[in-house]
């Protein structure tokens, strides 16, 4: 995850009038370091420790960072590995457009 005024919390912003929401998952299996991570790093947008791995083994998550993008029917639109810059004009772009879907 990032610390505050970061790419995703500048997305965040951008998309949660029309119903996006960034989530973010870490996958730390002992709580504290998430924790103290989110005290000295403030963050815009709603997160969740998982501890079991659950939601990494859902997805086949294999790399850290990876980013999906899930539409509004609940499926994997798209699987991003590795950091982006989450408000550059071509994420803004892709985010605008897949928002304007019903």
């Amino acid at each position: 995850m990032c610390g505050r005024d970061t790419s995703l919390d500048r997305l965040q912003q951008r998309i949660k009038s029309r119903g996006g929401v960034v989530l973010g998952i870490s996958i730390d299996e002992d709580p504290a370091p998430y924790e103290k991570f989110l005290v000295d790093h403030p963050i815009g947008f709603p997160t969740y420790c998982q501890r079991n791995k659950k939601v990494s083994l859902a997805y086949g998550t294999s790399m850290i960072p990876e980013t999906y993008v899930i539409d509004r029917q609940g499926q994997i639109a798209r699987k991003i590995i590795g950091p982006q810059q989450w408000d550059s004009a071509e994420m803004l772009l892709y985010f605008d457009s897949i928002l304007g879907q019903n």
